[in-house]
């Protein structure tokens, strides 16, 4: 496996952070976390660029993925050049695995204890049974997982888990 630098880029309005290449040396970018909707965090998004050699030329998305199955996807099958060490990649792993569990669980908060949306009636366990009432999983557990991960992608020293986390908290706000 062949260690690339870490590499931050501003694309389209938003920070992407460089994950690796696969074998015909095609970056793949993470996204930045965004607030949408009003309710729920976009996050986990894995971009390709039309322009590969240049991004900063680019001029849309080639292709757009999503982060979960990270290890056996991204780790084992895509990635054959990558930004991040060994010991990185396993914290990633259950990075991502953590944010995936904790926006379904999001969901079902915002849904009033309900797995999705299918009828206004809850037919199945009503979650918040697990859940303390004084946690906002959206407020309170998301912004550190996804403040982690990109943390261990940046090549910004600044961009600590504490300052990521604390921006990320502000975005719920403004």
């Amino acid at each position: 496996m062949t260690k690339l630098q870490k590499c931050k880029k501003h694309m389209f309005g938003k920070d992407i952070y460089l994950l690796g290449t696969d074998e015909d040396g095609i970056k793949y970018w993470l996204e930045e976390p965004s607030w949408d909707c009003g309710w729920y965090w976009g996050f986990g998004y894995i971009e390709t660029y039309t322009n590969n050699r240049c991004i900063e030329q680019s001029r849309d998305i080639q292709s757009h993925q999503h982060a979960d199955h990270f290890y056996s996807e991204w780790c084992e099958k895509v990635l054959k050049s990558k930004t991040f060490s060994n010991d990185e990649k396993w914290a990633l792993c259950e990075l991502f695995q953590n944010f995936y569990t904790l926006k379904g669980l999001a969901e079902t908060q915002y849904h009033k204890g309900k797995e999705d949306n299918w009828t206004s009636e809850r037919n199945g366990f009503d979650y918040r049974e697990l859940l303390r009432e004084d946690v906002n999983i959206n407020r309170d557990c998301l912004p550190f997982v996804m403040a982690k991960i990109i943390s261990i992608l940046s090549p910004d020293e600044n961009e600590t888990v504490e300052f990521l986390e604390s921006k990320y908290v502000g975005k719920l706000k403004g």
